[in-house]
């Protein structure tokens, strides 16, 4: 009887041990496709400066950017541009009383 528990616990937690490698496992291989990800991505930021080509990089991009080849400078102007507009005219009681108006922006 003690060797039949005996044996079910340790088929038991051999089966726990064996799916705990096989996670194990799917981290690793999660981790090296990060890490191929992230060594593609690192070269292809390389290639994006090419040699004798200044350090900093200006682009617009969603707004006009500059940036430095190792990214320890970064830099972002926005804002908006406001227009006001106007436009007027005078009926014929206005110009029969004072006379036509000459152009404001004279």
């Amino acid at each position: 009887m003690n060797r039949k528990v005996f044996s079910i616990g340790l088929i038991f937690s051999l089966m726990l041990f064996a799916t705990s490698l096989e996670a194990a496992s799917e981290d690793l291989s999660k981790i090296e496709k990060l890490e191929k990800r992230l060594e593609t991505l690192e070269k292809r930021e390389r290639e994006w400066f090419k040699k004798g080509e200044s350090e900093i990089r200006v682009y617009f991009k969603n707004g006009f950017k500059m940036r430095s080849l190792d990214n320890n400078f970064k830099f972002q102007a926005g804002g908006r541009i406001m227009h006001d507009w106007g436009f007027f005219s005078e009926d014929q009681k206005f110009e029969s009383t004072y006379g036509s108006q000459e152009n404001g922006s004279r």
